[in-house]
């Protein structure tokens, strides 16, 4: 019931380890300019449904825009800022949860911040890895690719890679990576087109257009998911600084 205002964005949701509350992005309010900024906000389940959303305190929030949590399990939160708005420079922070209060974000190493500009990063429960979007500058596969990283217990991460073919795709939009509870599945956002979807020589109806444009593969942003069990795989051969 908190998310009926059509006036305002209600984006990005990731619900805590135990379910009871949902972390999500917001635009509640406008910069001097009119501009919108968002920010994270927490809302709590109650034994009737759900309360009613109040924003992260500051330093979490701030003059910056604020988007897609990502929780691990003991409550560290991960999100991305927007700290030049003109120039959609986008990069990865990460606040630990001690005493119940979230402490000044630090901004994560070059490893991970290492492109003009990275978002929508997904960190695993036991904070293992991190997987993200940017545009990378160079071994990319698209316009915007997945990436990932893994960090050892010293909190030392390895060198990003690009996660390519079949999760990167030539697709301009790709973001939006998470893993099922049982970390099993991968699931992530696609614009892909499948190859030969649409037959030489087609006449369309309306409605036929509208069909066709509904399937997965046709260009629009789509869910995929895939086994998972390859990221071991990966994690067997990062590379960490010496």
């Amino acid at each position: 019931p908190f998310a009926r205002d059509s006036r305002r964005s209600f984006l990005e949701p990731c619900f805590c380890p135990d379910g009871q509350k949902l972390f999500f992005a917001g635009d509640y309010g406008t910069r001097p300019d009119g501009s919108r900024n968002m920010d994270l906000f927490v809302v709590a389940r109650s034994g009737t449904g759900w309360g009613t959303p109040v924003p992260l305190e500051a330093p979490i929030n701030s003059e910056a825009s604020e988007y897609f949590p990502s929780l691990t399990k003991d409550g560290t939160l991960y999100f991305c800022r927007d700290e030049m708005p003109q120039s959609r420079a986008h990069f990865l922070y990460r606040s630990r949860l001690v005493g119940g209060k979230y402490q000044t974000p630090e901004r994560l190493p070059a490893q991970v911040n290492g492109e003009e500009s990275q978002y929508n990063a997904f960190v695993a429960p036991d904070e293992s890895f991190l997987i993200w979007s940017t545009v990378p500058r160079k071994g990319g596969v698209g316009r915007a690719d997945y990436c990932i990283a893994f960090r050892r217990s010293d909190d030392v991460w390895s060198e990003a890679r690009v996660l390519g073919p079949p999760i990167s795709s030539p697709a301009s939009q790709e973001w939006s990576a998470s893993l099922s509870p049982d970390g099993k599945c991968l699931f992530f956002l696609s614009a892909r087109m499948r190859e030969g979807l649409v037959p030489t020589g087609t006449q369309w109806t309306f409605l036929g257009l509208q069909h066709h444009a509904r399937q997965s593969g046709t260009g629009q942003p789509c869910i995929y998911w895939v086994d998972a069990a390859f990221l071991e795989e990966l994690r067997k051969t990062a590379k960490f600084p010496s």
